[in-house]
C-alpha cells in the first residue's frame, strides 16, 4: 500500500514528508526491524521514539536508525502522570 502511495506522488511530482511516532518499552527486538522497514518504504520519514524508560537497548537501537529519542516523564507506555 505504501509503496503505490510512494509511486503515485512521485508521478504527480508532489513532494511529501512523514514523521512516524513510536511509544517504546523495551522493544529492543522490534524497534530496529520496524523503524528499518519503514524507512525502506517511505521517503522522507522522520522518526521519533518516546522512550518509557527502557531497561534494555531500545534506545541505542534507535538512535543508531537516526531516530530522535525523547524520553516521557512518567513510566510505562501511555503513562498520563
Amino acid at each position: 500500500m505504501f509503496e503505490g502511495l510512494a509511486l503515485l506522488f512521485q508521478e504527480m511530482k508532489i513532494r511529501y514528508s512523514v514523521q512516524l511516532i513510536i511509544v517504546a518499552l523495551n522493544e529492543e527486538a522490534g524497534i530496529g526491524p520496524t523503524i528499518a522497514e519503514m524507512k525502506d518504504t517511505l521517503s522522507d520519514l522522520q522518526v521519533l521514539v518516546v522512550d518509557g524508560k527502557s531497561n534494555d537497548r531500545t534506545v541505542e537501537m534507535a538512535k543508531r536508525l537516526s531516530a530522535k529519542v525523547i524520553f516521557q516523564d512518567g513510566s510505562g507506555k501511555g503513562d498520563l502522570g
